[in-house]
């Protein structure tokens, strides 16, 4: 059982290794794609409130 328990861990912080790591290489790509993503993209969603 507690065999178990620490192979859960060790899934767990690969899987948060894998995302960081995903992450941080979103962010380190190209600064042109990034800067064009950001300047295309819609504004945060804002609900109209209209009844």
């Amino acid at each position: 059982n507690l065999y178990f328990e620490i192979q859960k861990k060790n899934l767990f912080a690969s899987e948060m290794r894998d995302i960081l790591f995903l992450h941080t290489e979103l962010v380190s790509s190209d600064s042109d794609v990034t800067n064009n993503f950001y300047e295309t993209s819609e504004p945060p969603f804002t609900p109209n409130y209209t009844i």
